[in-house]
């Protein structure tokens, strides 16, 4: 009668598990096993609805080592669309339980999902699938950002200059905003510009943003802005430093101070609006009288387009008398033609 009871409890045990089974009862970790039930793929890391982002590190085990010691992964959004898929290695032996952990890549969704990250151990015979589990994710919606690619920091640039770059999501008003701002703060350029691509993929940019030149030249900070149309708000912003060539030269003496009594050698310093030609300036200086007393050449360290700095230590024959003397700092073409000279008046005393 003890035999006949045992025994009908444990068939009552094993019929209760299969039921348990076919419903599918859930488990502290996502667990997933073939038809014969011999092989089972068990999630332990993470825990099904955590917020994760690209790569994904999971950990997990399986009841014995896969006949290709690899398991596949397919990462699919929440319409089924594939984001990532790929394999990776599990170390182990032949036929005992073996224990993985790695990182998956996948394409995050923009706007944040309900991703599913599933994983199968395939027969490589027969491709036929031995094991599967299913884990579900969320990712969150990614930051707006707004990447310039070119031109890159500190580089001269014309009117107009030509922007392309790209932004992590596609902006809500299909355009960017920018203003272009000279070195006095004053801004010189603004506008709107379009934007293509989707809200999958974010959006390029390729721009010709007209500005007005600033004549001496020098830096421009160019902004670049993402508003939203309803909100007003602006959920990225992005700024570039580059560089504009004076339209005209210039030559700015700078020290000594006007009518400085100074003896021979006198120390003349200045600036130029841009680089020299041939990388030198002239100079001369004369008496009341308009009589030569010194002139020469002085070479200027600096680049091309951009404004240089000059030193220039003169000696010169002194006039028989106290009195003004006139130095002249000038550049001149291949012609031989003055394009830009500086000025300043100075006196001559033992």
């Amino acid at each position: 009668m003890l035999h006949q009871l045992f025994r009908s409890l444990a068939l009552l045990i094993v019929a209760l598990s299969l039921v348990l089974a076919d419903l599918g009862v859930p488990s502290a970790a996502a667990q997933g096993q073939g038809p014969n039930g011999a092989q089972r793929i068990t999630i332990e890391s993470p825990a099904p609805g955590t917020q994760v982002g690209s790569p994904v590190v999971i950990m997990g085990n399986v009841t014995r080592l896969p006949a290709s010691a690899q398991l596949f992964y397919t990462v699919l959004s929440s319409d089924g669309r594939a984001l990532g898929s790929g394999s990776f290695p599990i170390p182990g032996n032949p036929g005992e339980p073996a224990s993985f952990i790695t990182s998956l890549t996948f394409v995050e969704p923009l706007e944040g999902d309900a991703i599913s990250l599933q994983l199968a151990d395939q027969d490589p015979a027969t491709g036929s699938m031995l094991a599967a589990t299913a884990l579900p994710l969320t990712v969150a919606p990614a930051p707006q950002r707004i990447v310039i690619e070119t031109p890159g920091a500190g580089i001269l640039v014309g009117n107009p200059v030509v922007l392309t770059g790209r932004t992590v999501r596609f902006p809500a008003a299909a355009a960017l905003g920018y203003a272009i701002y000279a070195s006095t703060g004053a801004q010189v350029g603004g506008g709107v510009f379009p934007v293509t691509g989707n809200r999958q993929e974010g959006g390029r940019f390729t721009a010709s943003l007209g500005f007005f030149y600033p004549e001496q030249g020098g830096p421009l900070r160019i902004d670049l802005y993402d508003q939203d149309p309803l909100t007003g708000a602006f959920p990225a912003t992005a700024s570039l430093q580059v560089r504009t060539v004076a339209l005209r030269q210039q030559v700015i003496i700078e020290t000594p101070a006007l009518g400085t009594q100074v003896g021979s050698p006198v120390v003349i310093t200045g600036r130029t609006a841009r680089y020299p030609i041939g990388g030198s300036l002239q100079y001369r200086i004369s008496d009341s009288r308009g009589v030569a007393l010194a002139g020469g050449r002085v070479l200027v360290a600096g680049n091309l387009n951009d404004p240089a700095r000059f030193v220039a230590s003169i000696s010169f024959t002194p006039p028989a008398f106290s009195g003004p003397l006139h130095a002249e700092i000038f550049e001149v073409d291949e012609r031989g033609g003055v394009t830009a000279v500086g000025v300043i008046d100075l006196r001559w005393g033992p």
